[in-house]
């Protein structure tokens, strides 16, 4: 297997998975740029539809993922077909070492990682929750606290995803402030991981600018500020690890609980998306927005055949 970068969206993840890229002289063959990251987003287009799909088929979007979910990925982990389909799927990223970014992989890491027997490399970036809140209410529109929420459930996925694996931490913060250092931590882990290094200089992937605004860490400060108990607690235990490589334990980084509210917040924007995901699920098995031309012959073919 490649190298897996994970976290929330709005962390610097695509930054990061270029600074990667790089490095390991990979080309993402299948991205996309969007308006919103002109550098590029280094999202695999048919393993993010993928997860798009994952999430649909447990009645989730990727901005209200649902408890459903889990039941899902081991329905398609127990299915010959679909385990075969989505395999085949990360075979398209190329020969390693390939480098696989999509936040919505912290929602679904636990399907892709059982795919193949062979060891993964995990790279986590981490961005304080008011920050990531934020961005995305700047994006989105979120209330502030919806996307503290959407934070929560993220990283409570993500790291019961990679519980046991060793996996390396990283900051936003210390991507953006000191990122020589992260660079330097990141060429290491890689030819620990047995990866060769290309010569390229890739100081120039990190943009500064890409951070609005800083928060406090002061656990005071975070209370003020409207996040619980359990928030707080993931957030600095999270941040404690950045830059360093640990095997990963669920039980030491989730002391607590998922706050409450969280699951209701979640549970009401699926409530009120329910129609869009439900016709999302019919576009996807119609697929004339991927597969055009093989949907039209198919079209063709049963016209024929009621003509004849």
């Amino acid at each position: 297997m490649g190298i897996y970068i994970l976290g929330m969206h709005r962390s610097g993840t695509s930054a990061y998975t270029r600074t990667v890229g790089r490095m390991v002289g990979y080309e993402e063959p299948e991205a996309e740029i969007k308006s919103t990251n002109q550098k590029g987003q280094w999202e695999n287009v048919p393993l993010r539809h993928a997860n798009e799909d994952l999430l649909r088929a447990a009645g989730s979007d990727w901005s209200a993922p649902g408890e459903e979910l889990e039941a899902v990925l081991a329905d398609t982990l127990a299915d010959p077909v679909k385990r075969d389909r989505h395999a085949a799927l990360l075979r398209r990223l190329g020969p390693e070492p390939w480098v696989w970014k999509d936040p919505r992989t912290c929602l679904t890491v636990s399907l892709w990682l059982s795919l193949s027997q062979s060891p993964a490399h995990i790279a986590t970036v981490v961005r304080h929750p008011l920050e990531v809140a934020h961005s995305l209410s700047s994006r989105n529109g979120f209330p502030v606290l919806y996307g503290v929420a959407l934070w929560e459930r993220y990283n409570r996925t993500l790291i019961e995803g990679i519980n046991g694996r060793r996996a390396l931490f990283t900051s936003f913060h210390s991507l953006i402030t000191t990122p020589t250092q992260v660079i330097d931590l990141t060429r290491a882990w890689i030819r620990e991981s047995g990866y060769e290094l290309t010569s390229d200089d890739v100081s120039d992937q990190v943009d500064g600018s890409l951070r609005h605004s800083a928060e406090s860490d002061d656990p005071d400060d975070l209370a003020r500020a409207g996040l619980s108990p359990a928030q707080i607690d993931l957030y600095l235990r999270m941040l404690e690890l950045d830059g360093t490589v640990v095997d990963v334990a669920s039980a030491d980084l989730l002391r607590h609980e998922e706050t409450p509210t969280t699951a209701a917040l979640l549970d009401t924007r699926r409530q009120l998306l329910a129609p869009q995901v439900a016709w999302g699920v019919v576009k996807r098995r119609m697929r004339w927005a991927r597969y055009p031309r093989a949907a039209t012959a198919r079209m063709a073919r049963r016209i024929s055949n009621a003509r004849s």
